[in-house]
């Protein structure tokens, strides 16, 4: 890994070989013991020296590290110096055998007229030996090399890479291997790949272009190999390729030369500078293509910020600066400029020329390149000083940026082209990536809808024969399911809302004796729909319709739970209906991917409903599916191959899956793949986009009108009725006779199962569980039977019942167990039993529907008014009836004399930040949303804020879902 430490610098060295060597010559002259002097290197290296111990050398925490601690030590830095212990010493043997030789060739003009210089021999190379190798820079993405500003376009450096004609990625050679052209009909040499490529050990070939990316230092290598005898002094010659050959003779055939004018033709500025070509005052038009540097020294100490039109520029005379001369320099600073040429020479004006004398008057500018007003790059900023007496080897040319023959627009440029068999497959654009196929396949879409899109949806199931049918699943032996009736758009509601029905103390009145309750299979967490506070303990809930309808395919997964939405439509201190039917005004599920029509509608019951039941442990998962998409794409991407490159015939690709299936750990992955054995299996994986997709076929709409049942013929609202809660109402016209919804039932053996526990409620509660109103059931049978759609909100009407219900004469089990005795139907663990809603006359659509649910229920029901009424009477006489909460309500929120309501609640939670409402009280609490599980422990909390101060705050604002408030439990 990288080690973040400095590395010790030149004058560290220094300082450590000189107290060495003094130490040393002390050491030979005195009586001092081995002993005694390893102690003395010992506290020089661990106390004096140490950066931790003496902050005096903080700033040079490499000092005690090259500080030995032997007396050999100390002698080795004497002779040899500390730069050099630090390094092994390598033997030519060592080097023969684990080097490579870098001077086997040498520059020279070319013997190829158009290629400049040329790569020779120096001295007489073998059939089949090294050249040379090339470690390679990589740029992953050859864009990075566009020059927007030169005429090229594309950097020269493109010209010395390798490359592929289907990859972005370029290969740049750091040794002279660059120097190497090209002859299709001469070539000599030829690149192979280095068999010691990485002081890492690791094959980057094998290397995404992702992690190359990630990567900085030279990881590749080429060796550059003879493939005949070289002599001495031959150039070398490599086959860039027919492509690179094509393109140079197209760009040869298309040349023209790029000045027309005398006035602009480009002279090289070394030419110039050679020549001594006179300097004029007037560069622009004289060298149009070139700009003036003069030679002062490296630094100038000038504040540039002292510099402005108040404060002239300095003048000085070229001959009074000392500075210039290296002769006025002490040894340390000659010794750092004298070999750095080029930060001698400056940008420079020449503003007088001085023609007797043959010197110049120049201006100095601060190194930076910049556009001028003619939108022309110049090089130089801003003036630092003006000098007399400048001489004329004082000045000289070089190529105005973007100016030289590099940058021409015609000028050629093409990457050295890599051999098909050397180039990995994975590094191709062309390639075709078995987990981005895979991925590819993916369809979930979380772009959210508008209202008007979902309007349409709705307009849609208005006017289609059925929007969800209940029909035999694609899953084996899972019973029946639920299809898309039209084609269904992501992030649409895949049904409409339907109040879903909270059971809290579920389990609480189960005892041995008690029967099986076939619910338990239904029922969700009450977290999931965000009713958890019904029930301080476990509540659970039953999600009609899809969340029990149904089923889950963990690889096909086209629908989610969406939010559950609280809305009560009665108050407890005026209506008798309140606490009868569910304040959560419904529910539904949103698909997360676009469903066509006869598609089964999967939901997820989350993964450990398989994990946690024994006989269900080797069904697939998920991440089961994903990696066996991964394995078919990648598969079957080997038939054809990238462009060029022969793939693997039908008997090959079957032979490669067939190996992959054998050597797959996983058992659900192997079940996934094992009905996948033919090339025409992986081709229909492709064609489905999926494994899991195979599973489940889409139906047609003849089936599903031959073997399903419509059951969304009716939606859920408001009922007409005042304490009646929602309604069902019409969707479609239903004529007389028709089935409006079919519903199975789901049976409980024993209405003891829905006894409230009302010992551990902290005030008077119903001994009934709200679910006990929503089934059938027969005064002298203990069994009750709910329905499982949204059947359950048919209300009641015996004055103007439109509907009726019956058994389904068409389903086999119901007139199966209609025959039996009642204890056959307790081997039946889910809902068995089918009843149909029937329309006793023609129903129109938005028209609710009514059954009559019989004399007694209806006996019931007026007596509970009755005594409502009673009560209500009562508790407006008591003077002490009303909550905290209810007298710090406005007047507007007091829909009755009572006292507190679920109404209420619904009613803060539009004015949910009025600080009024922000203390707890015994009837009902905060909740906050937030994106993690807080720490309970944590010191940090986040304070409620009303006025202003609310809307800005964390980016909450003043609707945020967080601050819904939840009735106390």
């Amino acid at each position: 890994e990288f080690d973040p430490a400095p590395l010790p610098i030149g004058t560290d060295y220094e300082f450590v070989n000189s107290i060495m060597s003094k130490l040393y010559g002390m050491y030979n002259k005195s009586e001092l013991s081995e002993a005694a002097m390893r102690d003395v290197l010992l506290r020089l290296k661990n106390e004096i020296l140490d950066e931790d111990k003496n902050s005096v050398w903080e700033d040079r925490p490499n000092l005690s590290k090259l500080i030995p601690t032997s007396i050999e030590g100390m002698q080795d830095v004497h002779f040899r110096g500390a730069e050099r212990t630090e390094l092994s010493e390598r033997s030519l043997d060592w080097l023969r055998e684990n080097g490579k030789c870098l001077d086997n060739i040498r520059p020279g003009n070319s013997t190829i007229k158009q290629a400049g210089r040329g790569a020779f021999a120096t001295r007489k190379l073998k059939e089949g030996s090294l050249i040379a190798p090339a470690p390679l820079l990589h740029i992953v993405d050859r864009s990075s090399l566009f020059s927007p500003r030169s005429g090229s376009e594309q950097e020269l450096l493109l010209n010395y890479c390798f490359g592929h004609e289907h990859s972005n990625l370029l290969l740049c050679p750091t040794t002279s291997v660059s120097l190497i052209n090209h002859s299709s009909e001469h070539a000599n040499a030829e690149i192979r790949w280095s068999k010691t490529m990485s002081s890492d050990g690791k094959d980057w070939r094998a290397a995404s272009l992702e992690e190359l990316a990630d990567e900085f230092s030279a990881r590749l290598m080429f060796d550059v190999v003879a493939t005949k005898s070289i002599r001495s002094g031959e150039e070398i010659f490599l086959d860039y390729g027919p492509t690179w050959e094509e393109a140079w003779k197209q760009h040869s055939r298309d040349w023209t030369p790029h000045y027309t004018s005398e006035q602009y033709k480009y002279v090289p500025s070394n030419f110039l500078n050679a020549e001594q070509a006179p300097i004029t005052e007037d560069i622009t038009n004289d060298y149009p293509n070139h700009v003036y540097l003069c030679r002062v020294e490296p630094y100038i100490r000038v504040d540039l910020d002292d510099v402005n039109d108040e404060m002239p520029v300095p003048v000085q005379d070229y001959y009074a600066n000392p500075s210039i001369n290296l002769d006025h320099w002490d040894e340390t600073s000659r010794v750092l400029f004298e070999e750095d040429e080029n930060d001698w020479w400056w940008p420079c004006d020449v503003m007088h020329v001085d023609e007797e004398r043959n010197v110049y008057t120049t201006r100095i500018y601060e190194k930076k390149v910049f556009e001028d007003d003619n939108g022309h790059l110049n090089t130089g900023g801003r003036l630092i000083r003006e000098v007399t007496n400048t001489p004329r080897d004082a000045i000289r040319f070089v190529d105005r940026p973007y100016h030289s023959d590099q940058h021409l627009k015609t000028a050629f440029r093409h990457e050295i082209m890599i051999p098909d068999d050397m180039f990995p497959l994975h590094w191709r654009n062309d390639y075709v990536n078995g987990a981005l196929l895979a991925n590819s396949w993916l369809k979930d879409n979380w772009d959210e809808k508008s209202a008007e899109q979902k309007e349409q949806h709705t307009q849609k199931l208005r006017e289609a024969k059925c929007g969800l049918y209940y029909a035999p699943s694609t899953i084996p032996n899972s019973g029946k399911g639920l299809y898309a009736g039209v084609d269904i758009d992501s992030q649409i509601e895949v049904e409409s809302w339907v109040p879903p029905i909270v059971i809290p103390d579920v389990d609480w009145n189960v005892t041995d004796d008690t029967p099986r309750w076939d619910g338990s299979d239904y029922t969700w967490e009450g977290a999931a729909y965000g009713v958890e506070f019904e029930d301080p303990n476990d509540s659970q809930l039953l999600a009609v319709d899809m969340g029990m309808m149904a089923n889950f395919h963990p690889g096909l997964v086209n629908a989610y739970l969406g939010p559950t939405h609280f809305n009560p439509l009665l108050d407890r201190n005026v209506d008798p209906g309140a606490g009868a039917s569910s304040d959560y005004a419904g529910h539904s599920f949103i698909s997360n991917r676009e469903i066509a029509a006869g598609t089964e509608v999967f939901i997820s019951y989350g993964e450990t409903w398989f994990t946690f039941r024994k006989q269900l442990q080797g069904v697939p998962l998920r991440n089961n599916y994903n990696e066996a998409n991964v394995i078919s794409a990648s598969t079957i991407s080997l038939f054809t191959g990238p462009k060029g490159i022969q793939g693997l015939d039908k008997n090959g690709i079957e032979a490669v899956f067939a190996v992959l299936k054998d050597v797959i750990a996983e058992p659900r992955t192997a079940s996934v793949l094992s009905s996948i054995n033919t090339m025409d299996d992986l081709v229909h994986v492709m064609m489905s986009r999926g494994t899991a997709e195979i599973t489940a076929p889409v139906k047609s709409m003849e089936w599903l009108e031959e073997h399903g049942e419509c059951i969304d013929h009716i939606y859920v609202k408001e009922s007409t009725i005042k304490q009646a809660g929602n309604g069902a109402f019409a969707r479609r016209f239903i004529a007389k006779g028709d089935k409006i919804i079919v519903s199975p039932m789901l049976n409980t053996w024993g209405r003891q199962r829905y006894n409230m526990n009302k010992d551990r409620a902290e005030h008077d509660v119903n001994e009934k569980q709200l679910i006990y109103n929503y089934h059938f059931g027969h005064p002298n049978s203990t069994l009750l039977l709910f329905p499982v759609t949204r059947s359950i909100s048919i209300n009641h009407s015996s004055k103007r019942p439109n509907a009726k219900v019956r058994w389904s004469p068409t389903d086999k089990k119901t007139q199966y167990y209609l025959q039996r005795h009642i204890k056959d139907l307790r081997n039946e663990k889910y809902a068995t039993l089918v009843m149909e809603y029937v329309a006793t006359r023609d129903i129109y659509p938005d028209e609710e529907i009514f059954i009559d649910y019989g004399p007694e229920w209806e006996e019931a029901w007026e007596e509970h008014v009755r005594r409502f009424e009673e009560a209500a009477n009562d508790r407006a006489q008591a003077s002490n009836s009303r909550s905290s909460i209810y007298n710090m309500l406005s007047s507007s929120y007091k829909k009755s004399e009572g006292g507190f309501s679920s109404m209420l609640i619904k009613e803060m939670n539009h004015d949910k930040l009025n600080s009024k409402y922000h203390p707890w009280s015994e009837d009902h609490f905060h909740v906050c949303k937030v994106s993690e599980i807080p720490d309970l422990e944590s010191d940090e909390w986040i304070n409620l804020y009303d006025g202003d101060e609310a809307n800005d705050y964390f980016g909450i604002t003043y609707d945020h879902d967080g601050f819904d408030l939840m009735r106390f439990t």
